[in-house]
Parts: structure tokens; C-alpha cells; sequence
């Protein structure tokens, strides 16, 4: 009887033990089940994910294009617009159509001019200039030019007398200080229109003359760029440059148009969109950039 009653309760233990275990497995088993689809349901969400984050991605990306582009387009309105109003109003522009005139050999482009007559003038010097350069002495129609041809046609400067022989020896030697010496000669001073200093006016003359003497050379013609002054400079542009001297008026309208714009942003960074590097230096240098283009 003992036996019996002792062996009833270990039975139940038992029992109690191997459904203890039994649950306890079931959990697992289903935190296990539990755990693999919140895995598969990751897995099958997260391509989702990626897509949508992918086309909001690209969506920000056409956005920003197309800001830019908009913006692009309003700028070269702005530009289109500024120059426009350069090429109808800027005396500067003006300045240099004596130079257009001559290397397109059409004195009546001077008559556009609102200065038709300064330009004119300009246009005969630079025929006499010329003349000068490739010893067309009977062409001059000044006789102390043709008295100066004359000699240089000799290699000779010695019969003249002072001024005219410093003048000469110039542009014998190309030597800019004789030529000021020569210009600055008071027997002489009726005998040029200086405009500026004696040094720029010689400057001037003696690069165009140095331009044509070297067979239409823009590299002897900015031999003494230091001592030229903007218009002079890109005289040597249109009168000897490579490309039509139209083609660089217009872009010296674009380059004037952009240093204007520059300065009413006081942005200098719009500077670096212009080509003519004489233009780019004044409108990058703070201390001539006020000055604009005199």
C-alpha cells in the first residue's frame, strides 16, 4: 500500500515536468515562427523602402535641374537684355569703331558714329599710319610725317632736327622713349593731338605704327601694352586680331555687359564670366573696378 501511494505523486511530477517542457519548447517555437516573419516581412517591405526612397530621390534631383535651368534661362534674359543696352548707349563701344572702319576699309562706318567726325579723323591717322610703316611717303599728306618717312626710308635720322629726329630715331628703333621725347618737343606740339600723357600718346602711336610695320601683327602692336589704355589695347585686337573685328566688338559688348551687371549685384564672381582678359582684371581688381573702363 506504501508503494503505491509513493509512486502516484512521482507519476504526476513527472507528468508536471514533461508538460513544463513542452511549453516551454512551444514558446520558443513560436518566438522562433514569430521572429522569421518579422524577418520576412522586413525583407519583403525594405525593396519597398528603397524604391520609395530612390524615386524621392530622383524627384528632388529634376527639381534641382530645373531650378537651374530656370535660373540660367533668367540669367541670360538679364544678360541678353544688359546687352542690348550697352551696344545702344556705352561710348566705349563708340570709341572703337575707327578701328572697325579702317580693317574693314569703309570709311562710311564712321558715319553711324555719334562722333563721326572724331572718328573720321581717327581713321585718316591710321592711314597715315600705315603709309608710314610700308614707306608710302607721297601718300602723307603731313609734311613733317613725310619729311620722317623720308629718312626712315634712308635708315637715317641725322638731317632732322631735334624732336623730329627723336620722332624719327622711334620709329627707327621702335623705341617708345624717343618717340615721347619726340611728341613732347615743344616745335611740336601743335603738330599731334595727344590724348592723355605724352607716354600714352607715344604708346599709341608707336604700337599701331609697329602692328602695320610688322605685317599686321597684334603681337607687335601690344609690344608696350603697359603703357596703353584699354581702347588702345583692343585696337591692336581689331585692327590685327584673328578673329572678324565684328565678332570682337560683340564680344566686348557681352564683356561690358557683364562687368556692369557685376557691378549692380557687387558680385564679383559674375567677373569670371568674362573672355576679354583686360576687362577681367579691371572688373576682379577692387581698386580699378569703380573705375570701369576709363
Amino acid at each position: 500500500m506504501m508503494q503505491n501511494s509513493f509512486s502516484k505523486p512521482l507519476f504526476f511530477a513527472k507528468i508536471a515536468l514533461i508538460m513544463n517542457d513542452a511549453t516551454s519548447y512551444i514558446k520558443k517555437l513560436m518566438q522562433k515562427k514569430l521572429l522569421r516573419g518579422i524577418v520576412l516581412g522586413l525583407l519583403l517591405f525594405l525593396p519597398e523602402i528603397s524604391w520609395a526612397q530612390t524615386q524621392k530621390d530622383e524627384e528632388h534631383l529634376i527639381k534641382e535641374q530645373h531650378e537651374a535651368r530656370r535660373k540660367a534661362l533668367e540669367f541670360d534674359q538679364i544678360i541678353a537684355a544688359q546687352i542690348e543696352k550697352t551696344k545702344d548707349t556705352d561710348p566705349f563701344l563708340d570709341a572703337l569703331l575707327p578701328y572697325i572702319a579702317f580693317r574693314k576699309q569703309n570709311a562710311s562706318i564712321c558715319k553711324t558714329s555719334p562722333q563721326a567726325k572724331l572718328c573720321q579723323d581717327k581713321y585718316r591717322w591710321l592711314q597715315n599710319t600705315k603709309d608710314l610703316a610700308q614707306g608710302n611717303c607721297s601718300q602723307l599728306n603731313n609734311d613733317l610725317m613725310k619729311r620722317i618717312c623720308k629718312n626712315l626710308s634712308q635708315n637715317t635720322c641725322a638731317s632732322l632736327p631735334t624732336g623730329e629726329a627723336d620722332l624719327c630715331q622711334g620709329y627707327l628703333q621702335m623705341d617708345l622713349e624717343s618717340v615721347r621725347k619726340g611728341i613732347g618737343e615743344p616745335a611740336l606740339k601743335n603738330s599731334f593731338t595727344i590724348e592723355g600723357n605724352t607716354q600714352r600718346a607715344a604708346a599709341k602711336m608707336l604700337s599701331v605704327y609697329m602692328g602695320f610695320k610688322n605685317y599686321n601683327s597684334r603681337f607687335a602692336c601690344l609690344k608696350y601694352r603697359d603703357s596703353l589704355n584699354l581702347e588702345q589695347v583692343l585696337a591692336c585686337d581689331m585692327l590685327f586680331g584673328d578673329q572678324d573685328p565684328y565678332q570682337t566688338l560683340d564680344v566686348i559688348a557681352r564683356d561690358i555687359a557683364m562687368f556692369d551687371l557685376s557691378l549692380m549685384r557687387d558680385d564679383m564672381d559674375l567677373c569670371n564670366g568674362i573672355s576679354t582678359q583686360d576687362i577681367k582684371n579691371r572688373c576682379q581688381n577692387p581698386k580699378t573696378r569703380t573705375q570701369r573702363l576709363r
